[in-house]
């Protein structure tokens, strides 16, 4: 939201919003009791009809329920096998400086001591070339995966096969 250029007073709105709309599915089920108790959160805090129908077809997949209760560190803490974890600069779904730190934490409490954490300049969620990090941007860049990538993951696959 800061970087399309909203106020932070309705980042603020809009994250409590969520943030509700988020406690709801939580606490409830994938009943129509639940999703009419996420509508009117939204619709409360001035989501637009068609935003509605986006967030709550999404908010609807048994996919989305995970997603918001599952803790990724549970697993981390326990994984032992070689690790390397990239992750763009750009990256607005996945903040790096938000969420590196905690990867290699759990990490870390698992006693695994054969982790890479690498934050790859300029590159987005899809780990292309970007200006923004936006979403919107996506679609209009040329490059499916930068070389970059292909090349730190192939590189270190090597490196952690060798001789296997």
């Amino acid at each position: 939201a800061k970087a399309a250029g909203l106020r932070d007073d309705v980042i603020a709105a809009r994250r409590g919003m969520f943030e509700a709309g988020y406690a709801e599915l939580k606490a409830g089920d994938r009943s129509p009791a639940t999703r009419a108790r996420v509508e009117k959160v939204f619709t409360d805090g001035g989501m637009s009809a068609e935003e509605r129908q986006v967030a709550l077809a999404q908010m609807g997949v048994p996919w989305f329920q995970t997603f918001l209760t599952l803790d990724p560190a549970v697993y981390l803490r326990q994984l032992k096998a070689p690790v390397l974890v990239l992750n763009g600069s750009l990256d607005l779904q996945v903040d790096p400086a938000q969420n590196l730190p905690p990867i290699r934490a759990a990490l870390g409490a698992a006693g695994n001591r054969d982790v890479e954490l690498v934050e790859l300049p300029g590159l987005n969620h899809l780990f292309q070339h970007a200006t923004t990090g936006m979403p919107t941007e996506y679609g209009t860049i040329e490059e499916t995966m930068s070389p970059d990538v292909l090349d730190k993951v192939s590189t270190w696959v090597v490196r952690h096969t060798a001789g296997d």
